[in-house]
């Protein structure tokens, strides 16, 4: 079974799942496949910057796999030893590369240029992302929490329950001041981080599983029927057969 897919860059796109198989497509076709012995992939992102693909795994470990053969390992720093429970979202960004990722335990680790861990909270995470300039992550729980964290040191920086049930994924746009979230309620929210409120809601028809923060404050969802809704940061700007709620 599929448990993630993510896009490496244009044309690239990666799926993984629980029997360790890490497939590279490239235009629909398929471009290299990873069989990693002793690996159950429970999650996926892609690091943009290098076309390639990071998958989270049953322990605190991330596999980073491409069109090449080579499979790369980075070890995730853990929180008071805590014993592994699985990635189940994770986030990756920059140049050399920053690895974010949220626990089914709550746990939250981050690697690159500073390494911590924390466990804000004991709900199993639900979605991750990462600010393109890696100065901020957010993660979302089962319940709807959101945190938001600094990525140099880990403290978190504003906490929100936004949504009625699990957090489906997080987007930061590309100046890292808005935040989006959507959930299992079927919301969209866009929270403007320069002062760390929720702008306004969005009620999609299905719940929305993937998000893209694009320019000039527009963000694109994709629910669980396949339907995409293009709307604005800014109320009054929305498109689609969407509704807004402030």
């Amino acid at each position: 079974m599929i448990t993630g897919i993510a896009t490496l860059g244009p044309e690239l796109a990666l799926t993984v799942d629980a029997g360790g198989t890490a497939v590279v497509w490239n235009r629909s076709v398929v471009a290299r496949v990873h069989s990693i012995s002793e690996a159950e992939l429970l999650s996926c992102t892609g690091w943009q910057e290098a076309r390639l693909g990071v998958a989270g795994t049953q322990h605190h470990a991330v596999i980073l796999v491409g069109l090449g053969e080579s499979v790369r390992k980075l070890s995730l720093p853990r929180f008071r030893s805590l014993a592994s429970s699985g990635i189940a979202a994770v986030a990756a960004g920059g140049k050399p590369i920053q690895v974010f990722a949220a626990h089914f335990s709550g746990e939250l680790s981050f690697l690159g240029r500073t390494e911590w861990a924390v466990k804000p909270s004991t709900l199993r995470g639900s979605a991750a992302a990462i600010d393109r300039k890696c100065r901020l992550v957010a993660s979302g729980t089962i319940n709807g929490e959101v945190y938001i964290l600094r990525c140099s040191d880990g403290t978190i920086v504003a906490t929100f329950s936004l949504h009625e049930g699990a957090v489906s994924a997080l987007a930061f746009d590309d100046e890292g001041t808005r935040l989006y979230s959507s959930g299992a309620d079927r919301y969209v929210y866009a929270i403007d981080l320069t002062c760390n409120k929720p702008m306004y809601g969005t009620l999609l028809p299905a719940p929305p599983i993937a998000l893209l923060a694009e320019a000039s404050d527009f963000v694109t969802a994709l629910d669980s029927t396949g339907s995409l809704y293009r709307f604005s940061s800014l109320p009054g700007r929305t498109s689609g057969e969407a509704t807004e709620r402030q």
